[in-house]
């Protein structure tokens, strides 16, 4: 045994108890990303106190998206998500988002809102 082999592990383990998809990038990519898929069952608990949350259609923002445990919490709780907008600038992040969720709207940096020229994407 080699010892990438029990981090190569742990990745799959975490993709499979995730629910996503396993993208294209390198196991350390990975492994950096998914540690905050263990905040998924957290953020589910906390959002279904939210009135509304399972009855309404949703209009997301999640700043520092990340892999978009957000979007898992809320597919876990059964929200209907009409847009979900995220900020983040790790690539290997968005490649996961966009792989697991092609239908996200990335916004790119989210220290982009204090430049005075920062206006949401026309349609948007």
């Amino acid at each position: 045994m080699t010892e990438a082999e029990p981090e190569e592990a742990l990745v799959e383990y975490l993709v499979r108890a995730t629910h996503q998809a396993r993208p294209e990038v390198s196991d350390t990519q990975a492994y950096k990303m998914l540690g905050n898929g263990w905040t998924v069952d957290v953020i589910a608990h906390i959002l279904h106190y939210a009135p509304g949350i399972t009855t309404e259609p949703l209009e997301v923002l999640s700043m520092y998206d990340g892999m978009s445990c957000g979007h898992l919490a809320l597919d876990k709780l059964g929200a209907h998500i009409s847009h979900y907008y995220a900020t983040e600038i790790d690539k290997y992040a968005i490649k996961t988002t966009q792989t697991n969720f092609p239908d996200t709207i990335q916004l790119g940096d989210a220290f982009q809102v204090r430049d005075d020229g920062w206006k949401l994407l026309e349609g948007v």
